[in-house]
């Protein structure tokens, strides 16, 4: 008898990142990926103003009774090689860490939407 309830064994290609924010890992030595990222960075911009300046950035808020701005922001978390000689100096026998991008060998790619809430002018 099969066990229906069971998890079905996930191939390694078949599997996901945890989180739906990752795009892609780049490699600061190639010349291609850094390429890609400028001008992944710069379609990003371009959005967000184009999205500012034509309101489609702006959303209610319902708990604040008021409307709020969001943006995409993109980030790039460092990561180390097996044999980076940073991993040795800097960051051996530490758990939490995060690594600085001038350290690492390649960068893993997020993008995130981020609330703008606008100052509340003050009557004078």
């Amino acid at each position: 008898m099969i066990n229906e309830t069971a998890k079905p064994y996930r191939y390694k290609q078949d599997r996901q990142r945890s989180t739906d924010a990752y795009v892609r890992t780049v490699y600061f030595d190639n010349e291609e990926d850094m390429e890609w990222l400028r001008c992944f960075r710069s379609m990003i911009s371009i959005k967000n103003s184009f999205n500012r300046k034509y309101g489609l950035s702006r959303v209610w808020n319902q708990w604040q009774k008021r409307f709020v701005y969001t943006r995409i922001k993109v980030s790039a978390n460092g990561r180390l090689g097996k044999n980076n000689p940073a991993y040795a100096k800097k960051y051996r026998g530490r758990w939490n860490y995060r690594v600085k991008l001038e350290d690492a060998e390649r960068a893993d790619i997020y993008i995130h939407t981020v609330t703008d809430y606008p100052y509340d002018r003050v009557a004078s």
